[in-house]
């Protein structure tokens, strides 16, 4: 008889550790998925979706970094953007602003040639206002983007580094560009 009441009772002890590691199983599961999701979502998706290896690093290193409102650097040099690209980064770009400000640092798409006028006009518009520092070397932009590029250094608070040199840009609209950078305090500006 006290054989199966001790047998009774490991049995019972066993059911009641398995039950109180599901639950916690349980909650942590909960926790995960109740966890709060990054505001870069959007960004790093977009990153993704590009396929290309330059943006998944970088995304990459979005999903690894610490802190939600912590500043980060969004460099895609030479990293084979084309305009759907481009465009794809700019709608995330934008929206994540409908919803946090977005601290960005440093922008680079510099050495992307297919982004052409209309990607690189669609960045241009979806940048937040903050950025420090901003890139587009070598891309083979034309006047109809250095008066985007003129709308967004007006519109900027931190700009200290503007580099578009390389680019197709008439002599009219490089001293446009040159005379706006001007206006910023603190700011080079490479055309």
């Amino acid at each position: 008889m006290n054989l199966i009441r001790r047998k009774l009772f490991q049995s019972l002890g066993l059911l009641i550790g398995v039950y109180a590691l599901s639950s916690q199983q349980k909650v942590s599961a909960d926790g995960f998925q109740n966890a709060p999701r990054s505001p870069l979502q959007p960004l790093i998706k977009a990153l993704r979706q590009t396929h290309k290896p330059v943006c998944l690093s970088v995304a990459e290193r979005l999903e690894k970094r610490s802190g939600p409102g912590e500043a980060f650097n969004l460099h895609l040099r030479s990293a084979n953007l084309d305009l759907s690209d481009a465009q794809l980064l700019a709608n995330s770009l934008t929206s994540i602003q409908q919803q946090v400000e977005l601290a960005l640092n440093s922008f680079s798409v510099s050495y992307n040639p297919g982004i052409e006028n209309g990607g690189a006009q669609a960045l241009l518009s979806s940048l937040p206002k903050n950025v420090n520092e901003f890139g587009m070397v070598g891309c083979q932009l034309g006047d109809d983007v250095g008066a985007s590029l003129i709308s967004f250094m007006a519109r900027s608070r931190n700009l200290k580094m503007i580099c578009v040199e390389d680019n197709f840009f008439s002599s009219s609209m490089k001293d446009q560009i040159a005379t706006a950078g001007k206006k910023l305090a603190g700011c080079v500006t490479i055309v």
